[in-house]
C-alpha cells in the first residue's frame, strides 16, 4: 500500500511539473512575440 501511495504522489508531481513547463513555454512564446512586435528581435 505504501508503494502504491508513493506512485500516486510521483504521478501527481510529474503532472504538476509538466503543467509548469508547458506554462513556461507558453509564456516564453508570448514574450518572444511581444518582443518581435516591439521590433526588439529580428528574425
Amino acid at each position: 500500500m505504501e508503494i502504491h501511495r508513493n506512485v500516486n504522489d510521483i504521478n501527481s508531481l510529474v503532472i504538476k511539473v509538466s503543467a509548469g513547463a508547458e506554462q513556461t513555454a507558453v509564456r516564453s512564446r508570448e514574450l518572444a512575440r511581444f518582443a518581435e512586435q516591439q521590433g526588439l528581435v529580428g528574425r
